[in-house]
């Protein structure tokens, strides 16, 4: 009886030990997982190799407004980008720094990238608009182009940048 009683312990010891380290190992990966993504949605690392879509911390496809009308919000993100790319554009960066940009700009701002091209696309319409002197446009243009108005300028000096699309990686669906 004694000894079935030692055998148990034994058994029972061993049990609690695999199902202890098992555990660590999988408390371990978990807590990886979210230091991984906290870093990479504030910026503090960046995964070279990978796709900007990969990266992107908000994966989800954006609806525009009803309206179709940009907010600050989203010009300002806008402007952003097209600065920093074009910074990078005029110091002839790699593709890595052109992504590593686009990345921690979106993750800063929490906007996706279906988000950034309904941006990018309306956007470049406005300076279209703007840049050919067209009397003609829709009513959501029209709101648009008074919100674009104060940063207009900073935006025209970025737009060697989107005539080149060098942040064509982003434009790309997958």
């Amino acid at each position: 009886m004694k000894k079935k009683r030692s055998k148990l312990r034994i058994v029972l010891r061993w049990k609690f030990i695999v199902l202890s380290l098992i555990s660590a190992v999988f408390l371990f990966y978990i807590i990886r997982a979210f230091v991984l993504e906290a870093e990479l949605s504030v910026g503090f690392q960046y995964l070279p190799g990978f796709s900007i879509s990969s990266q992107v911390i908000r994966k989800e496809t954006y609806q525009p407004p009803p309206n179709l009308t940009l907010n600050s919000r989203q010009i300002h993100t806008f402007l952003r980008i097209s600065e920093g790319l074009d910074s990078l554009h005029r110091d002839a960066a790699s593709g890595a720094s052109v992504r590593k940009e686009i990345v921690n700009v979106l993750n800063w701002h929490a906007m996706s990238l279906s988000e950034y091209r309904w941006i990018r696309a309306t956007i470049v319409n406005l300076l279209e608009i703007r840049k050919r002197r067209l009397r003609s446009y829709s009513t959501a243009d029209s709101l648009n182009l008074a919100g674009i108005a104060q940063v207009e300028d900073r935006l025209m000096n970025c737009y060697a940048m989107l005539e080149t699309r060098y942040d064509n990686e982003a434009l790309e669906e997958k």
